[in-house]
């Protein structure tokens, strides 16, 4: 589950599965999952691809919203690489009970995205551990995925 992947980096409460419309996306932030591209060119390898978002006014993204401490923000700014690596977008979500409420995702920076990357398997492996938590259609989807070995 992605939850074990985050109390290393911050205190946080996971508070419901969520999608937005407008955008899709193929991160595992928000933590969201929808195959579509994987153009963000990983640090260590320029030939792998992480996960994005980008505008689709057609698509839905669904995730995981996770609250987390001010404080706490920071540190995860250090660890998606934010300024560099990603920016932060303020979007409205709305939870699977119809409530919509405001969340920041990452969303690439332009000079760090290009396409034709893939994931390696240990990423794509990394998604799916969250994906009890996401529909069987985007479980599906990523499953699917060709990756980059």
């Amino acid at each position: 589950m992605l939850k074990d992947n985050f109390h290393i980096i911050a205190s946080y409460k996971l508070v419901k599965n969520c999608y937005f419309k407008g955008h899709y996306q193929v991160t595992d932030n928000c933590r969201a999952l929808s195959p579509k591209k994987f153009n963000k060119v990983a640090s260590r390898n320029p030939n792998e691809g992480y996960a994005n978002i980008e505008k689709d006014d057609e698509s839905r993204v669904e995730g995981i919203l996770y609250t987390i401490r001010e404080l706490d923000i920071e540190k995860l700014d250090r660890y998606e690489g934010y300024p560099d690596h990603y920016t932060k977008l303020k979007v409205r979500i709305k939870l699977d009970n119809g409530k919509e409420e405001e969340a920041i995702v990452y969303v690439a920076n332009p000079k760090r995205v290009r396409e034709g990357l893939r994931p390696s398997r240990d990423y794509l492996h990394h998604l799916l551990k969250g994906c009890d938590l996401l529909s069987e259609e985007y479980r599906d989807k990523l499953r699917e995925w060709e990756t980059l070995d």
